[in-house]
């Protein structure tokens, strides 16, 4: 992913986390085939293919400047995202098979913890230890809601880039 001037530091470390989540495959030695990653959000109702990941923004908090963590110059915010891991099917092995999805999220996000897109180090961190599981029926599908907390730093004059 190039340096783009355009996209916002932020969005860069959303789409990464992203990028990390479609590298959920048999092939690459996980328990679950994802079959769609999306940022736009959508209902089970409504989705094409199982199992699939909603991820989207829900807000951002506080910031902080100068310090260890945002040198002069710099701020560091919080960006809360939410991933919806939805899987379809019936029977025993439903709740096992979300739980290996959940799993295989965790997994896939902590191999580029710190959201490198080859350019930046675009986040100083993915913060597991806020998150929160949710489970919920819907038909014959289950949705997983995982609350992820990302810690990123730009210019303090400009949310674009570390510059």
């Amino acid at each position: 992913m190039a340096n783009d001037p355009t996209q916002a530091i932020v969005d860069r470390a959303i789409e990464v986390m992203a990028t990390e989540l479609r590298t959920i495959t048999v092939a690459n030695s996980y328990n679950t085939e994802v079959k769609e990653v999306r940022r736009d959000v959508i209902s089970g109702e409504t989705a094409r293919a199982y199992p699939f990941i909603n991820l989207f923004s829900t807000g951002d908090t506080g910031t902080e400047t100068g310090g260890p963590d945002s040198p002069v110059g710099f701020q560091t915010r919080i960006r809360n995202v939410t991933l919806e891991a939805w899987i379809s099917g019936k029977g025993a092995d439903l709740q096992k098979n979300l739980n290996n999805f959940v799993a295989d999220i965790i997994r896939a996000v902590k191999a580029n913890y710190q959201l490198n897109d080859g350019v930046d180090d675009l986040a100083s961190d993915v913060i597991f230890d806020s998150w929160d599981i949710s489970m919920s029926d819907d038909r014959n599908n289950q949705v997983a809601t995982i609350s992820v907390i990302i810690r990123y730093r730009t210019n303090i004059n400009n949310p674009y880039n570390l510059a």
